[in-house]
């Protein structure tokens, strides 16, 4: 049975190290036609409660935290098997948004849309759906790795009544600003 299980931030810091490797460089360094990422870091939204405008100044921005850990039964001879829940928010300012040519966009949905589709390029770009940038540490004796099997579970395009918390919490800030979100799953075998 496996007595080190927790590998969060490490899981957070390789799909970081995925997003630094993968996005396009207009995204990372300002140029025109394109506003560069501000903040790409783990991060949970209810850190900013009652302090939107500090995320703000931050914006465009990247974050990442976790949703939860759960055993999915698999394993033999005390390795087992686990599924790392993890939700990407991406936030961003109505003036911060540009089409694939680098003008202006004034297309909340089409923005949603375009930005949305070049992270998670991004962060599935590799067949295998293996975080490559991951070095997990454990003290059990197999030690721990990533199974090659990440899947997304889902998007939230931030449009309409319903969306999950960190984007209904943000729908309510007072400015100019949209986000979504990416849910995704990372397979850890860990034990021995």
């Amino acid at each position: 049975m496996a007595t080190d299980i927790i590998f969060t931030t490490e899981l957070i810091d390789a799909a970081i190290a995925e997003l630094k490797a993968n996005l396009p460089a207009a995204m990372k360094t300002q140029t025109a036609g394109e506003a560069a990422l501000k903040l790409l870091e783990h991060g949970d939204l209810s850190v900013y409660a009652g302090r939107e405008n500090v995320l703000l100044a931050n914006t465009p921005a990247i974050i990442i935290r976790p949703l939860g850990i759960a055993p999915d039964g698999g394993g033999t001879g005390g390795v087992e098997r686990q599924e790392n829940g993890f939700r990407l928010v991406h936030i961003r300012r109505h003036e911060d948004c540009y089409d694939d040519a680098g003008n202006r966009e004034d297309n909340m949905t089409r923005a949603r849309g375009r930005y949305l589709k070049i992270i998670a390029k991004a962060l599935l770009h590799d067949p295998r759906r293996a975080l490559n940038a991951a070095t997990l540490t454990s003290a059990d004796t197999a030690g721990a790795q990533i199974i090659p099997a990440m899947t997304w579970d889902g998007v939230d395009y931030g449009i309409g009544m319903g969306g999950n918390e960190d984007i209904r919490a943000i729908r309510k800030w007072a400015a100019k600003v949209w986000a979504v979100s990416l849910d995704f799953t990372v397979p850890v075998r860990c034990g021995g």
